[in-house]
């Protein structure tokens, strides 16, 4: 039997053993150093056959969370980055394919302190901030995963964007304190996938999505008896974002998505007041008060948007498309006369398309981007269609809605 055969058997004899001992006993977090596995490394260093060597994967390699099972040492984990290497930065789909599958192979836990532990020592200098007259992208709402179809860089320069947006995971508990043994991960993911497309010469935009770490539900509003909690908890992780926006050259740092929907009206306008002073300290690229604001046109809504750069709304045709066109229009109209009024220069379209809440019929998907594009043209500064995540709508690559 060959060692790569044999490794996973070691691991369960050695689970075996300790489960056996009337001792509680922890498994090591590391194999010794004097253990087959370090000879089970070089064999696969050598062999240039493990997960990761030659094509990318397929399919993605996935293991049941186990208590049983010993954490990654420092080389598996280095072995797994440098046999990704040739599938380019940490943040490429088939790099992050590839580096599962190797851990699968090991048959061990990620452990993310060790492997996010020096986060922020990237050794490259920043890329440039882009200064651009009309952004023209998609928008992926999770630093996570890259499991949107136009996550590929190339798929995004393969359709004439110069701009990806990006949600920075906010995982919120039930008390509104945010999730902090997720952090460490999101901040490292953050600087990562900034290097990624701005690699490629995109523009970035930086926004934070909120939702409930405990069931990961769609997100929607932060309940107003934990509202302050969060909104406190949140302040020193979203600045944490806004220093690495800096160091980064990102292009524009956006408030939450949809911050009226996530905060009330009122408290969106109190606190993008409160809020816009602390980021400008720490970063000097564009902010953007980034709302949904199209169900408050018809409204005498009353938001302070002064101090920021870019007013963003969002845009879905939830009543249809036969008044969609009209409906836009006077979202366009009523925004920018909004924006005007606090000396806002810019205004984005920065969410709009389709996803499975909207319920049109494929027919008319496509000129749910289309009436946009239409009504916004010469008007907006900014176009950000939403490219939803499997299961969440349409995807727009290898659709009518791609053309």
């Amino acid at each position: 039997m060959k060692k790569r055969e044999l490794f996973p058997f070691l691991v369960f004899l050695i689970i075996l053993i300790y489960g056996c001992s009337t001792e509680e006993v922890s498994v090591p977090e590391a194999i010794p150093e004097d253990a087959d596995i370090i000879e089970e490394v070089s064999e696969i260093e050598e062999s240039g056959k493990a997960i990761g060597e030659g094509e990318a994967p397929e399919q993605e390699l996935v293991l049941e969370p186990s208590a049983t099972l010993p954490k990654c040492s420092s080389q598996q984990i280095d072995t797994c980055n440098n046999r990704c290497e040739e599938f380019g930065t940490l943040s490429s789909p088939e790099n992050e394919a590839c580096f599962n599958n190797c851990i699968a192979e090991f048959n061990c836990i990620e452990d993310d302190d060790e492997i996010y532990e020096s986060a922020f020592n990237f050794s490259q200098p920043a890329y440039p901030r882009k200064n651009i007259n009309l952004y023209k992208g998609i928008l992926m709402t999770t630093i996570l995963n890259l499991d949107h179809s136009l996550a590929n860089r190339e798929d995004l320069l393969a359709i004439g964007a110069n701009t990806i947006a990006l949600g920075v995971d906010v995982p919120y508990k039930d008390d509104g304190t945010l999730a902090e043994d997720r952090l460490k991960k999101i901040k490292f993911k953050t600087r990562d996938r900034i290097r990624y497309y701005k690699e490629a010469g995109l523009a970035v935009i930086l926004t934070f999505d909120p939702y409930p770490a405990e069931t990961e539900l769609e997100p929607g509003p932060i309940e107003e008896k934990i509202r302050e909690k969060f909104l406190q908890s949140l302040e020193p992780f979203l600045l944490e974002i806004a220093a690495i926006a800096e160091e980064e050259n990102v292009e524009i740092l956006a408030t939450l998505i949809e911050v009226d929907f996530r905060l009330g009206v009122e408290r969106s306008s109190t606190w993008g007041q409160e809020i816009l002073p602390k980021i400008k300290k720490v970063y000097t690229g564009k902010v953007m008060w980034k709302g949904s604001l199209y169900e408050h046109t018809d409204k005498n809504i009353n938001i302070d948007f002064s101090g920021y750069d870019i007013v963003g709304f969002t845009s879905f045709a939830h009543d249809g498309i036969a008044t969609y066109k009209d409906k836009v229009a006077h979202y366009v109209k009523t925004v920018r006369k909004l924006a005007n009024e606090d000396n806002v220069p810019e205004v984005f379209a920065s969410e709009f398309g389709n996803y499975v809440s909207v319920r049109l019929p494929k027919q008319d998907e496509p000129k749910s981007i289309q009436y946009v594009f239409e009504q916004g043209k010469g008007r907006l500064d900014g176009f950000i269609v939403f490219d939803p995540p499997p299961g969440f709508g349409t995807p727009i690559k290898g659709t009518a809605l791609e053309n």
